[in-house]
This record gives C-alpha cells, structure tokens and sequence, in this order.
C-alpha cells in the first residue's frame, strides 16, 4: 500500500509509550492517527480505545474519520463496522468511549486495551488523565493525544510540552506542514490571516487563546519576538539564573546579547554545589558581562558559592524594592515590566513552547498604590501552573542596566575587580 501523510508526522511511527501531535486545524493531525490505527490493525493485533473527555453520542467521537480512512484506504473488506465499534483483522477492536463518564471503578473496563488516543485533548481534565494513564499498561502501550492549545493549564500542555515524560514523542503540526490542505480550508484560513490576526494565531497556529484581560504578557507579544531577527553585535551579554524553589520546580540558566535570547539551560535534582559547579563551567565558557541570580531562599547558597568559585554575581532579590517604586511593588514586577517591553518592541527569542508557556502564564494586578504587581509563584501554582523558570530567568537579565564596555567578564577573579566595576550602570 503506498500510504502517504505529511513528513512532520513521521517521528510518531516510531514506538513510544506517549506520543502527541499539537497546533492548529487543517494540519493532519486527526487523520494522521486515524489512518495510523487502521494500518496498524493490518499489521497486529490492536485494540483501541478512542476518547474524548464529553461523548454524549458516538456522533461525536472520531469514529465516521476511522470509517473515511478504512474506505479511502481499500480496506472496506478486512473491517466489520458496527454501530458502536469497529472490528478488523488480527482480533483488532476499536471502540469510542467519554473519558468524564468514568470514575476509578469503570476505568478499569480499558485495562485490556493495548492503544489509547485522546481526540481534543486540550478539553481533558487531569483527574481524567490521572485516571487514564496507569488503566493503559498493557506491554508496549502506547497513549495518543492530538490536541489545539488552549491555555498553559490545560493538563495535556502540562503533561507533553511542559513536563514531557521522558521518551516521549511529541511534534507540532500547522497548515502549512500538510502538502494536502484542502483549498477550502485555505479561504477560511487566508480570511482570518488578513482580518483576524488573534483568531488566525489560535486557530491556524496552534497559539494559546488570551484567556485574561490581566494576562500579563499577551501570545501576541511573544508571537512577534518568536519571528523577530535581532543582531547581537554591540549588546552586553548577560545571563540570568533562576534556582528551583519547590520539588517540581526546574533551575534554569539563560544567555541574553544585546537585543537576543541566544541559550537557555536546564536541569533539575541537582544540589546547590552542582548547580553553582554547572553554572560556573558555563560562564567560564560564555564570558558574560553580567550574571544575575535570584539569590532568595535556596539561590542565596548558590550565589555564596559561585563567589567563592571567584564569580562576580548581582544577587537580586525579587520581593525589594524596585527602582521606579511608584510604578511597580516590586523588583519582580519591574523586571518583569522591562522583559514584556523588550519582547514587544526589539527582542528576538526563539520558538521554545516551554519559555513561550512560561511567559504568557503570570497575570498581573495593581496594589492599594495603583502598582503593577505580578502573580506570585504559590498563587500561579494554586491555579494548577507550574513556576515560569524559564521566564523568570530571562527577566533576570533586566534587573539592571550594563555597561558593559566598562566590565571585565563575570569570571575575572573578584580580588582584581578594582574600585571602577560597576555592574549595575546603564548601557
């Protein structure tokens, strides 16, 4: 059979135990798994469930695409295709089911099924998913998720682009990766693209929606730095480093020069003496002008020890006070400020979901002084978000301005520093 689909679908034929396609409508991505089962059938035994988190009628599961694919494929003969189930060769079994229908107890009619694929996955919930994942343990089981973004707390971004499990496969797909998109399709797109730039984002692209008017820093702002070209020749360059705070929390180290994001580092389950050990080995290799760390709490060892390790390091303490004080409540806040300023008019930062999930996830708020104030670490994880590492670390490199013409590298020695070094004068 000469089967043919997009080439950016081709990892997922490999075998993995999660796999997820994202982004946005006409990319393939339905019929991509739907053609992947029936093939699949044809070679083994398969036994699949197809979910969705609501299926108030078979009507509204993927069902009618799996009988599209059977027909287009030729395999009409070797398919039983029942009201509620699909049968084909091997003892293969397709059967559509309601995930929110569930509770512990009925979970467990999906133990024998040996593929699980979560159809708009973006709708499912985490109790769902953390019902779902331990029921799917036949050997070699395999969970498909094809999803269009909504928000950052959605708990499949969670699961496969924030947290991805290790092993696991996940791409993106857009329209523009499908050499088959419909050309009636392309009118919608090509109409929204013209006169609905925030629509043809989430729709097309696989953008998050702007879910709060008190987003701090909107998809759109992050969207034009991700397709912003800068030059780096003339910048300082500058790292920030955020230490993980919490068990789930990552530390994350970043590369700024001039007007782009250049590198971003990451690692977790690291004590505070292998992170300050990491940290210097790449500023030895890097040479930034400036290395500021968020030194409160866990960060006040590390910036201890990478003083020791004779590192020159701005310890920046995001709850003090910040410069413009009748502006912002705090120096997070205004770092923050300079960061969302610097994504809209002239930074470059490359197209990395963590960081993009990251910057659009704080909201913001004003204090009893009419300050700008951003949502604090434990009030985002309330609301089922994980800390914005990444983020926070690019922020870091806006504490202050850095002059660094008149800076030797963060590494020289402290003892040579002189009287003359000043870190924190503008550029």
């Amino acid at each position: 059979m000469d089967i043919q689909f997009p080439d950016v679908f081709r990892p997922l034929v490999a075998p993995a135990r999660f796999k997820g396609a994202w982004g946005g409508r006409g990319s393939g991505k339905s019929h991509f798994f739907g053609g992947l089962l029936c093939l699949r059938a044809l070679r083994q035994r398969t036994r699949a469930v197809c979910l969705r988190e609501v299926q108030n009628s078979i009507k509204d599961s993927v069902k009618q695409l799996l009988e599209d694919k059977i027909s287009a494929y030729g395999l009409t003969s070797h398919f039983d295709i029942t009201d509620t189930q699909i049968r084909g060769p091997n003892d293969s079994l397709f059967t559509f089911r309601g995930l929110k229908n569930h509770n512990a107890a009925s979970i467990k009619s999906l133990e024998g099924f040996d593929i699980a694929w979560v159809e708009e996955a973006q709708t499912v919930s985490q109790k769902s998913l953390d019902l779902l994942i331990p029921t799917i343990r036949m050997p070699d089981s395999e969970l498909w998720f094809s999803w269009n973004p909504e928000r950052p707390t959605d708990p499949i971004d969670r699961l496969l682009r924030k947290e991805k499990p290790s092993g696991a496969i996940v791409i993106r797909a857009n329209y523009s990766d499908n050499p088959f998109f419909p050309a009636v399709l392309r009118a919608d797109m090509e109409r929204d693209r013209l006169t609905d730039p925030v629509k043809y984002d989430h729709v097309w692209l696989g953008g998050y929606q702007n879910v709060s008017d008190m987003q701090f820093i909107t998809r759109e702002t992050i969207r034009a730095a991700q397709e912003r070209s800068a030059e780096t020749s003339g910048g300082p360059r500058i790292m920030g480093l955020d230490v993980a705070r919490f068990g789930d929390d990552r530390t994350v180290l970043v590369l700024r020069e001039g007007h782009r994001l250049n590198r971003i580092w990451r690692w977790s389950a690291l004590d505070l003496m292998q992170t300050a050990g990491r940290v210097s080995e790449i500023a030895a290799r890097e040479k930034p002008h400036a290395l500021f760390v968020d030194g409160v709490g866990v960060g006040g060892g590390v910036v201890d020890r990478l003083r020791q390790l004779g590192l020159r390091v701005i310890d920046v303490n995001g709850g003090a006070r910040a410069g413009n004080a009748a502006r912002y409540r705090n120096k997070r806040a205004e770092m923050w400020a300079r960061m969302r300023d610097w994504l809209r008019d002239v930074g470059s930062i490359p197209d990395d979901d963590e960081l993009a999930i990251d910057l659009q996830a704080p909201n913001y708020g004003f204090d009893a002084q009419n300050r700008i104030q951003i949502e604090k670490k434990e009030e985002m994880k309330k609301r089922g978000l994980i800390s914005p590492d990444c983020a926070d670390a690019l922020a870091l490199t806006f504490a202050e301005a850095v002059h660094h013409e008149r800076m030797n590298a963060v590494s020289a020695k402290l003892e040579g520093a002189g009287s003359a070094y000043n870190p924190l004068e503008g550029w």
